[in-house]
């Protein structure tokens, strides 16, 4: 799924897809792990300075009510909510 829809919106994906991770992603994963909200500020400092301009969150793949943490931690670090499907989340960085 992550191919197709990086192919429609012709973006690129940050962390990587299909089992294949980048260098880049590597070195962000010690300020952003698998839970950027422990990180705070660092990691929204990170993600911006990355040139991503959208985040997405895909609440119902994460365990222990996550997803919904990191959500609410991209709101509150004044992200912009574009739009929600189901648990799916779009979130404008800039």
């Amino acid at each position: 799924r992550t191919i197709f829809f990086a192919g429609f919106h012709r973006k690129p994906v940050l962390n990587g897809y299909s089992g294949f991770f980048p260098p880049s992603f590597a070195a962000r994963i010690p300020t952003i792990g698998w839970d950027p909200s422990e990180n705070g500020d660092a990691a929204v400092k990170m993600l911006r300075e990355s040139g991503a301009t959208h985040v997405i969150v895909h609440e119902a793949a994460y365990f222990d009510g996550k997803g919904p943490k990191i959500s609410a931690w991209l709101r509150a670090a004044g992200l912009t909510e574009l739009v929600a499907h189901g648990s799916d989340r779009l979130f404008a960085l800039r």
